[in-house]
């Protein structure tokens, strides 16, 4: 039973090989000469009985091997060039209708305008055979990768207008792909004139004159977190900048008193420009989406920071240590509002440790951050080639770092240096919940606690929540 089960498979399988050998024979005397065009119709009537007898009795398998159908009127054109599958060459094959000038070509079908009976050549099927993927398909092979396809911004370069058109609606702005996977492997990137210039400038200015009335303000957040106090006994006791600066003085550890920058946090509530910048129609807004890969977000804090040339440097930190959120989803978008020069001429833009943001084992086993493991971070991530940054950067420019990539800057050059401001925006996935233990945390730090302790208590903690000073975006 079992030979007789098989025999009509195997004969079935012979007489494919068989016309498939007669094309192949035809298909290379075609390419030689055009004297060979009987063998046309005798192959083309083997190929469709052959196609017809495996689709009856192996239809399960046609999805494994797209067939060709072939009328007794069709003509087989043999490619003029070869193409590379999986590495090795194999001819594409074109079959034509001469009635409707239909192309089958791997199972997918494209439609052409029918024309007269003349026998077209043998390059219009090879290019309509080898039409590039449309648009959405290409969409939808870049999202199966976890990525998200770059939308242009304006009109291909080259490309003309007609007159009196109306000019198209530029898409919104989508990081490029590169720079998706720089994010995702090393946790920050760079892009180059995103906001303009002109715009940032204009908002520079707010921002001074909003930093020159809160002064006092951020010299009592340095006195908050130096000395662990409460907000309520620093602005009771530390009334002015000068006791301020004092008491940082005596406390300092090694006498030499340097803060590493004064900070202005939520800016956005109080400077309209601010908020436009930051809110649902900002690039910044839809990259966050993008490089986290979520509907939604929250705008979690905005910070202006004002790194004076005398300024200590930064030490390394991440994010969301200092976030009340329980997420791996956050994002900072660092803005420079003065151009920043190259860091041996005085510098002071981020540097990144490359990779830091997936070293569950850093934060894990080492809690206790005296034992000295943020010292060595160099020693760790490979040294010098672990550490990365992107200046110089030019007003436009933003660079992007994940919630827990390690970060710091170095610090003012002095009488080579200069005042640097910058505008750094953290938004949240907008399903992050609150920790339970978000003031009063052991293993996080409360540098950051004046960004959020004006709403984090008003919220429930272990579920989705909405507040309006944590817009959802």
């Amino acid at each position: 039973m079992r030979r007789l089960t098989k025999a009509p498979y195997r004969n079935m399988n012979n007489l494919f090989l068989f016309s498939y050998f007669i094309i192949l024979i035809h298909l290379s005397l075609l390419r030689s000469s055009s004297a060979s065009l009987p063998l046309v119709g005798i192959s083309s009537l083997l190929f469709q009985t052959t196609s017809f007898r495996y689709n009856r009795n192996s239809a399960h398998k046609q999805q494994d091997l797209d067939t060709i159908q072939l009328h007794p009127t069709t003509r087989l054109l043999p490619s003029k060039r070869l193409s590379l599958s999986q590495g090795k060459p194999s001819f594409v094959l074109c079959a034509i209708n001469e009635n409707s000038q239909t192309i089958k070509n791997n199972g997918k079908q494209n439609a052409t305008k029918s024309t007269n009976r003349k026998e077209p050549s043998n390059d219009t099927p090879l290019r309509n055979a080898k039409k590039r993927a449309s648009q959405q398909d290409l969409h939808k092979l870049v999202k199966t990768m976890g990525l998200q396809p770059v939308a242009r911004s304006g009109p291909d370069v080259g490309s003309k207008e007609k007159t009196g058109s109306t000019p198209s609606t530029p898409s919104i702005l989508t990081p490029p792909i590169g720079m998706q996977l720089q994010y995702a492997r090393k946790g920050h990137a760079v892009f180059r004139n995103l906001l303009p210039s002109q715009t940032l400038l204009r908002i520079k200015g707010d921002l001074i004159k909003y930093a020159n009335l809160q002064e006092l303000e951020a010299w009592q957040q340095k006195v908050e977190v130096a000395l662990s106090l409460s907000k309520v006994d620093v602005q009771r006791h530390y009334t002015t900048i000068d006791a301020c600066r004092d008491i940082l003085q005596e406390y300092s550890m090694d006498g030499i008193f340097q803060i590493p920058f004064l900070q202005h946090f939520n800016t956005w509530r109080s400077i309209p420009s601010v908020k436009n910048l930051l809110m649902a129609t900002s690039p910044l807004v839809h990259y966050a989406k993008v490089l986290m890969d979520v509907s939604h977000v929250k705008l979690y804090q905005d910070s202006l920071f004002h790194k004076r040339k005398n300024d200590g440097p930064t030490p390394w930190h991440s994010d969301a240590r200092m976030a009340p959120f329980d997420t791996s989803k956050m994002i900072t978008f660092w803005i420079p509002l003065d151009n920043v020069p190259r860091a041996e001429e005085g510098g002071t833009g981020l540097l990144f440790v490359n990779g830091s943001h997936s070293d569950f084992a850093l934060p894990f086993w080492n809690i206790d951050r005296e034992e000295g493991e943020y010292e060595r971070l160099e020693e760790r991530y490979g040294g010098a080639k672990g550490i990365e940054h992107y200046m110089p950067m030019s007003v436009g420019d933003v660079s992007a770092h994940a919630g827990w990539t390690l970060h710091s800057a170095n610090g003012g050059m002095g009488h080579r240096g200069t005042d640097r401001f910058a505008l750094a925006v953290s938004y949240v996935d907008a399903n992050a919940e609150i920790r339970k233990d978000a003031v009063s945390s052991i293993m996080g730090h409360d540098e950051d606690r004046r960004s959020y302790e004006d709403w984090v208590r008003e919220v429930p903690s272990r579920t989705y929540f909405e507040h309006p000073l944590v817009p959802t975006l």
